[in-house]
């Protein structure tokens, strides 16, 4: 498989009029020149399709896809078909980065032959200054696969691919894509699958990348009713992909997933058109000796105390400093 640049940039957008200019500069304006930006349009409502059109004819950088609305893991999808680059990187139109992020990916990969990198990343919030998640500090710089699942099962590894710079070659030699029928978990299902095939992994601890956490966002959007459905598949996907054979991690990500579905629980509207009997059901399910200890199930605690109308207010925020690890 020849390599026409060294990075492809995939960029899905979705009414990301507000947020992809800001993006797309970011991108176009990096101390790096061996690149693509593949920008895949889902059949957005409001002007980002115009932007992107004008996005195009700014930078030779830049090629546009249109399309009808199929979803995000449609489109990057169809954004890993088009890519030429040695590497693929994932970049929500939410977010943006500083101008040696290609640069310092690319001085690492030169140094270390793995085939997965992961990036630590700044957090954007309306309410406060950008500060550093410093998952990394969690982390060795290289490990191997086994390490991977270890580490991805207690949730010091992110589910999202927007943190992680992955080799072209491993989604065409092990036929991995996103799944189609997810519409929440789909990053994670991807993630498990790069740690069963890929060679190596390392870990960049300087921070380029700009996460934007918008309160109109997916995750406060939906209901407990569509997360748990989704949550679930996702589980049994990474659970066949990564922990058929292994009980202590297959009840470290069921402890997790657990953890992710009272997280979501806790958000404006987390309750509406809940099957309370069901709920008892896929707990008990993903709860079955979780054995994770304090920490784990503090966080479980605070999930369920937050969803109480007097202390919630003060309880969330603190969940919410810990959702930050899952």
């Amino acid at each position: 498989m020849t390599s026409i640049c060294r990075f492809s940039i995939i960029v899905p957008v979705y009414n990301g009029s507000e947020s992809i200019d800001r993006c797309l500069s970011s991108l176009t304006q990096q101390c790096f020149d061996d690149f693509e930006i593949i920008v895949i349009d889902d059949g957005s409502q409001d002007d980002s399709a115009r932007k992107i059109e004008s996005w195009q004819r700014k930078s030779d950088k830049i090629r546009g896809i249109f399309r009808a609305n199929g979803g995000v893991s449609s489109a990057r999808n169809i954004g890993i078909k088009s890519a030429g680059g040695e590497f693929l990187i994932f970049v929500d139109s939410d977010d943006w980065v500083e101008s040696r992020y290609l640069k310092d990916i690319d001085v690492f990969l030169s140094k270390h032959d793995v085939d997965c990198l992961i990036l630590d990343y700044y957090v954007d919030q309306p309410s406060r200054p950008p500060h550093k998640s410093g998952f990394s500090n969690d982390l060795p710089p290289a490990f191997d696969k086994e390490r991977f699942r270890s580490f991805f099962s207690k949730g010091i590894i992110n589910n999202c691919v927007w943190d992680k710079v992955i080799k072209r070659s491993l989604f065409r030699d092990f036929h991995i894509k996103f799944p189609e029928e997810i519409s929440l978990g789909e990053d994670a299902v991807v993630v498990a699958m790069i740690g069963k095939y890929a060679r190596g992994f390392g870990v960049l601890s300087s921070a380029y990348l700009h996460y934007v956490e918008n309160s109109g966002s997916l995750s406060r959007k939906v209901t407990t009713a569509l997360v748990w459905s989704q949550v679930c598949a996702a589980e049994s996907k990474i659970t066949e992909t990564l922990f058929s054979e292994s009980r202590e991690g297959n009840e470290a990500l069921r402890a997790r997933f657990l953890f992710l579905f009272y997280y979501f629980m806790t958000l404006p509207g987390g309750t509406e058109g809940i099957d309370t009997a069901r709920f008892r059901e896929t707990v008990k399910r993903l709860n079955w000796n979780s054995g994770e200890g304090v920490k784990f199930n503090l966080k479980v605690l605070l999930a369920k105390v937050s969803l109480l109308p007097i202390v919630g207010c003060f309880v969330r925020t603190c969940y919410c400093r810990l959702s930050r690890r899952f």
